[in-house]
């Protein structure tokens, strides 16, 4: 790399350019990410700021939802390749609609048993008793009034995640969905 960044310095400059760019997720704290983004911005070549203009107005745009990542570690990843199978699929299955190829991605039963699990938990039932030490047996004819009382049942409860990524890759590879 060093023999042609001498050759071609425009080259080396927009190496370097990515590479600092891809520093800045290497730190572990938000505050130096956005120092290390802001040195970033300052440090892009004018030679090939042009080929980053559009990840400068992206970082400059959506900063705080970029940097929110390091206060809440989500990502769309999972979005990004659920649209990745998608589009593999659209390509093998000639003509499928929108709605067909969605369906097909989402409800394939092989995918989803992999992200079922079964989670238990604690649920406050009402219980509705008739109180009977204030009248006598002589008085079940009427109504009698009715306290509620409320107990903790352990309820089991089946929860899925949507269809889960390597078997829906392992099955287009596979040429599954034509």
């Amino acid at each position: 790399m060093r023999k042609w960044s001498t050759l071609f310095p425009a080259l080396g400059a927009a190496y370097r350019a990515k590479e600092s760019f891809h520093d800045i997720y290497s730190h572990r704290s938000k505050e130096d990410a956005q120092k290390a983004a802001q040195e970033w911005l300052r440090s892009v070549d004018d030679d090939v700021a042009w080929a980053f203009r559009e990840t400068i107005g992206a970082l400059q745009s959506w900063w705080t939802e970029i940097f929110n990542y390091y206060d809440y570690p989500v990502s769309n990843a999972y979005t990004e390749s659920i649209n990745n199978i998608a589009k593999g699929m659209n390509r093998m299955g000639r003509g499928y609609s929108f709605d067909v190829i969605c369906a097909r991605l989402l409800f394939d039963a092989d995918a989803r048993k992999d992200t079922r699990t079964t989670v238990r938990k604690k649920v406050r039932k009402a219980v509705e008793q008739p109180v009977r030490e204030f009248f006598s047996t002589f008085t079940t004819n009427r109504s009698l009034p009715v306290t509620t009382t409320y107990e903790t049942v352990h309820e089991e409860v089946m929860v899925e995640y949507g269809p889960y990524l390597p078997t829906l890759a392992r099955k287009l590879e596979a040429g599954e969905f034509t």
